[in-house]
């Protein structure tokens, strides 16, 4: 899609960031695609993100501590440097491809 002066337009760039509003507004984005999303050093912490699509994701230095990651597919994400403690990964795909198994 293209602007009306020509400039191409990136509807998917557009999308991920209305999602990531939402996200920080309403702390949660159930089943939502962030796929390839630049969310370097955001506060993500306590956010219900179950469900969610982050595959090729950079989270590097995100805060995920406490966050809903149930389900999430993580695979190819960027997690260096982030806080992920407390943060709930049942069958979750990790970014190295394996599913994180339910805790007991």
């Amino acid at each position: 899609m293209q602007t009306a002066d020509g400039r191409t337009l990136n509807l998917h760039k557009l999308c991920t960031g209305e999602l990531i509003r939402q996200l920080l507004e309403t702390g949660q984005c159930v089943r939502c695609n962030l796929s390839g999303a630049n969310l370097t050093d955001l506060d993500l912490s306590n956010l219900n993100l179950s469900g969610a699509n982050l595959s090729g994701a950079n989270l590097s230095g995100a805060n995920l501590s406490g966050t809903n990651l149930s389900d999430a597919n993580l695979s190819g994400a960027n997690l260096n440097a982030s806080n992920l403690e407390r943060a709930k990964f049942s069958r979750t795909t990790m970014p190295d491809g394996t599913i994180a198994v339910p805790e007991r």
